[in-house]
């Protein structure tokens, strides 16, 4: 059995290692029939998998399914192969659409969208809290910068005295800067998305703001 452990079937199956085994396999006489569980394992979009199909096809192997009735080998399989993942694509494009529609709703209201916390905060049941050791690197990036510290400034200090960012990395002028841009610590949620209809979200936040904003004596 070949898999592509941890690997989304939303990729393009030719940019897996397992699926290029196995055509490697099919082109060496090594198989006829690659057989999966269910063929949006292979792909999600109609159009990788269509050509996942073709190009097992082309070296010579017919694609079957265990818990559905694909068998390329004939016109029917063929025929259901390209209905079920028409029908794969289209739940997939609603799954990401209703995720998405929470997401945004979510941030008008002020909450975390999602994804990671930013420096500064953890996560709790979904929301944002503060975390008060790492908060107080957010205030100290802010006060050397109104101190006058440059961008590159500050990414050294923080470098040459060992202390990582949100991710474990290194800090850069641009690492800083995001920092000190990110509405996030002035009590603002920020949320952008390009799927459909773009969408820009800003929003006064549920969470506790670092940094008084500008307005606040």
């Amino acid at each position: 059995m070949i898999e592509d452990a941890g690997v989304s079937g939303t990729s393009r199956p030719a940019e897996r290692d397992g699926f290029r085994r196995i055509v490697d396999m099919v082109d060496a006489g090594q198989a006829a029939v690659v057989l999966v569980w269910r063929f949006d394992r292979l792909a999600r979009s109609i159009i990788h998998a269509l050509t996942a199909a073709q190009e097992l096809t082309a070296a010579g192997a017919d694609l079957r399914s265990v818990s559905e009735p694909i068998d390329t080998s004939n016109a029917m399989g063929k025929t259901l192969f390209a209905m079920l993942a028409g029908m794969a694509e289209a739940e997939r494009a609603a799954i990401t659409e209703r995720t998405l529609a929470g997401k945004r709703e979510k941030a008008r209201r002020g909450g975390h969208p999602g994804g990671y916390a930013p420096l500064g905060y953890r996560l709790e049941k979904g929301r944002l809290e503060v975390d008060p050791d790492r908060a107080e690197l957010v205030r100290r990036i802010f006060a050397m910068r109104e101190a006058g510290a440059t961008l590159q400034g500050i990414a050294d200090k923080l470098r040459a005295e060992g202390i990582p960012t949100a991710s474990g990395g290194q800090w850069w002028p641009a690492t800083v800067r995001y920092v000190l841009e990110n509405p996030i610590y002035r009590g603002r949620i920020e949320f952008f998305v390009r799927h459909g209809a773009e969408a820009y979200i800003q929003a006064d936040g549920l969470h506790a703001a670092l940094i008084p904003s500008p307005q606040t004596p």
